[in-house]
């Protein structure tokens, strides 16, 4: 493991980042949402479009499950820690939204063990046994795929969970904890584009697929609730005893800017199906004194960029099937320093990545 913090100074809390999970429907099975619909004057198309699905939307990889919950507790058992503080999950939980998938994966996450199957064909593996309490998530693009609302996720996912149905589409909600002495504000925004036909794919594609929007309704949202808890008062149940010495994170499942994550060649590619949020950079400009960090996913990339100072966290896939695997852990220590520290996937197993650009202080002296 890399130390980049002085010894002297105490370790304060431990947060996993995950995101782009992208669960099947159960462990041996592929994502089996309901096929798409499509206009009589594109039907000639089917086929192509079905395989495009196919190769695109790729689920999890079983060997990265069954390995995930050991390497988390072998990091624990390194740390001297029983647990992790908390646990953030930025969108993409599953490749289809469907019942069975998002069954799958909230077992997988609160159990210590995860069963499928019965008699000769019953299969067991271990679960990541995280108490909801410390799970926040919001849903990405592929949570309302081909969807008008956000029903499927909230009714299978967070309600399972014990959670509310919160963010609403396009909306913003605060979650708030305390960990030690330290508070932290979560701003999730959720900031997707619908369907405008639930399961119909026609020429508006490109309109809703993997693309985001902050328009100035939802701009105006995030900032007068951030105002309002600035000055003291209770907004979605969150009240801060100093909202200056808070934490402020924001949560969002799109990336801040697409070709720094990208690059310039891979963000133009990529514009055929564009993956953009638009007005998000401009949101973290115009409220860059409010969040000490952003974190997303989306494009399946790690990487650590700034926002008019603002540092940024891009999660890669966590567990997808030939993707770039890996997670991210957000230390803090008691001189107020956050660092980053990167663990990836390789071939058969985890390991912690070596490479600086992931493994940095984030941020200096937080009171």
């Amino acid at each position: 493991m890399v130390s980049f913090a002085p010894m002297s100074n105490e370790l304060e809390a431990v947060i996993v980042l995950l995101s782009d999970l992208h669960f099947g429907n159960d462990l041996y099975d592929e994502a089996k949402g309901a096929s798409c619909h499509l206009p009589w004057w594109l039907k000639f198309k089917q086929n192509k479009i079905n395989e495009i699905f196919r190769r695109r939307c790729t689920a999890h990889d079983m060997g990265i499950l069954k390995r995930l919950p050991r390497y988390l507790k072998y990091l624990l058992l390194e740390l001297g820690r029983p647990d992790f503080d908390l646990y953030l999950v930025l969108g993409d939980l599953a490749t289809q939204p469907t019942g069975s998938s998002y069954s799958f994966l909230t077992k997988y996450l609160t159990q210590q063990a995860y069963v499928t199957g019965n008699g000769d064909s019953k299969h067991e593996i271990a679960g990541l046994n995280i108490d909801p309490k410390k799970l926040i998530l919001i849903p990405g693009n592929h949570d309302k795929l081909l969807q008008t609302d956000l029903k499927l996720y909230q009714q299978n996912m967070l309600l399972k969970l014990g959670k509310g149905p919160e963010p609403s589409p396009r909306g913003c909600h605060l979650q708030s904890l305390s960990i030690g002495i330290r508070q932290f504000l979560f701003v999730l925004v959720e900031a997707s584009c619908y369907a405008k036909q639930k399961d119909v794919l026609d020429l508006s594609f490109r309109d809703h697929l993997a693309r985001g929007a902050i328009d100035e309704k939802l701009k105006l949202e995030i900032k007068r609730k951030l105002r309002r808890l600035k000055r003291g008062n209770e907004v979605d149940q969150v009240r801060l005893d100093n909202y200056d010495r808070t934490i402020r994170i924001l949560m969002v499942h799109y990336a801040v800017d697409v070709a720094r994550v990208l690059g310039t060649s891979s963000a133009i590619k990529s514009l055929g199906v564009p993956h953009q949020c638009d007005g998000l950079n401009d949101l973290v400009t115009d409220l860059r004194s409010h969040f000490h960090l952003v974190i997303h996913g989306h494009l399946h990339q790690s990487r650590i960029y700034d926002q008019e100072e603002v540092p940024v966290v891009a999660i890669t896939t966590t567990t997808q099937r030939g993707g770039d695997n890996g997670f991210f852990l957000l230390k803090l220590f008691s001189n107020g320093d956050l660092l980053s520290e990167h663990h990836r996937w390789h071939q058969t197993g985890f390991l912690p990545d070596d490479r600086q650009e992931f493994n940095q202080t984030l941020i200096t002296g937080l009171q």
